[in-house]
């Protein structure tokens, strides 16, 4: 007997709804954020650049409208730890979604 569950069809639209949700990206601080991999990525090495550079009082970063938007060090942890947040949300709902018996 095949397990429904855990189909590879159900894993395949779990993962595209993921995929759209990271592609739709994010609004925080009155901005629409892009949270694809690449801008997590880099979201998450200048925070780290943050923690270990105390110098940096401003960060300079696009939003995904391609406008440039001049946040405090504060506002950019804020922001990272907001993308993490909401990536950390999605990506538990895809698995739920695989999970999740018919």
């Amino acid at each position: 007997m095949k397990i429904r569950h855990n189909s590879p069809e159900r894993r395949a639209r779990a993962n595209q709804g993921r995929d759209r949700a990271f592609a739709a990206g994010m609004e925080w601080g009155g901005h629409h954020w892009q949270i694809d991999a690449s801008s997590r990525a880099a979201i998450a090495s200048r925070a780290l650049r943050l923690m270990l550079d105390p110098g940096i009082t401003t960060v300079e970063w696009r939003n995904q409208g391609n406008t440039e938007v001049r946040l405090s060090r504060e506002q950019f942890q804020q922001l990272a730890l907001a993308v993490d947040a909401h990536c950390e949300q999605i990506q538990r709902h895809c698995w739920s979604q695989k999970d999740a018996t018919p």
